[in-house]
C-alpha cells in the first residue's frame, strides 16, 4: 500500500503543470500598427520593445491576428471602407518576429521558443455623422496579457495596459472611397475611461501625417467634440 502511494506521489510531482509566477508588469513600445505590404498581411506592427523584471523583447513585426484589418485596404481586390473593427489582436508563433531575453537566456521567436501576445479592446462603430469626413479618431482602452516560454528552460506570464490612438483617414483604393486605417499607437501607462470617437480637422490630419504623435497634445487644445460609446 505504500508503495503504491509513493509511486502515485512520484507522479504527481513528474507531470505537475508548470505553475507561472505573478505577471510581469511591461512598458517600453510605444505599438505602431500600420497597413501592410500584402493582402496576407494586410495589417502589421512596427519594431518595438517591451521590458519588464527579468524580460526583454524586441519585436520586429507582428503580421497576423489584428481586428483593425477590417479597416486596411487590400492591394488585390479592394474591400469596403471602415466602419466598425476592434482594437484587439492576438498574436502567436511564428505571427511575432524577433527575439525575447527571459531570465538571462535569449532566444529568436519561434513555435518552441514563444511569445504570444494579446491585446484586449472595444469595438468601434463610426458614427453616420462622421462617415465622410477627411479623418477620424478614435480613442480607446487597452489590456496586454501574454505568454513567453523557453524550450526546456522559464516560462512567464506578462501583462500591460494603457490607451490606443487610432487614426482613419479619407482615403480611395479602386472603386471605393471611405476611412482607412492610417496608424493606430497603442501607448503604455495612463488607460482611457472609455471610447471617444472624434473628426479631426483636415489642418491637423496633416499635422498628423508630417509629425507623429508629438501633435496629439493639439487635438485636446482646439476643443474638439467628442462621442463617448459605452
Amino acid at each position: 500500500m505504500l508503495r503504491h502511494i509513493c509511486k502515485l506521489a512520484l507522479c504527481l510531482i513528474l507531470f505537475a503543470p508548470a505553475v507561472l509566477a505573478d505577471p510581469i508588469e511591461v512598458s517600453g513600445g510605444p505599438i505602431t500598427v500600420i497597413n501592410g505590404p500584402s493582402t496576407l498581411n494586410r495589417v502589421v506592427t512596427e519594431p518595438f520593445v517591451l521590458t519588464g523584471t527579468n524580460f526583454t523583447a524586441n519585436i520586429n513585426s507582428v503580421v497576423a491576428g489584428f481586428g483593425l484589418a477590417d479597416c486596411a485596404f487590400r492591394p488585390i481586390g479592394g474591400v469596403p471602407p471602415c466602419s466598425t473593427a476592434n482594437l484587439g489582436f492576438s498574436a502567436t508563433g511564428t505571427d511575432v518576429q524577433g527575439s525575447f531575453t527571459l531570465n538571462g537566456q535569449t532566444a529568436p521567436i519561434s513555435v518552441v521558443n514563444s511569445l504570444g501576445l494579446f491585446v484586449t479592446a472595444p469595438t468601434f462603430v463610426i458614427p453616420l455623422e462622421l462617415i465622410d469626413a477627411a479623418a477620424v479618431e478614435v480613442i480607446a482602452p487597452f489590456g496586454l496579457s501574454g505568454t513567453a516560454a523557453l524550450i526546456n528552460g522559464p516560462q512567464a506570464s506578462i501583462t500591460a495596459a494603457g490607451t490606443v490612438r487610432l487614426l482613419l483617414t479619407r482615403q480611395t483604393h479602386g472603386n471605393f472611397t471611405g476611412l482607412y486605417l492610417s496608424n493606430a499607437v497603442y501607448t503604455f501607462g495612463a488607460v482611457a475611461e472609455g471610447v471617444t470617437i472624434q473628426e479631426v480637422p483636415e489642418p491637423i490630419t496633416l499635422l498628423l501625417f508630417g509629425s507623429g504623435l508629438g501633435v496629439m497634445g493639439l487635438l485636446k487644445k482646439r476643443g474638439l467634440v467628442s462621442r463617448n460609446q459605452c
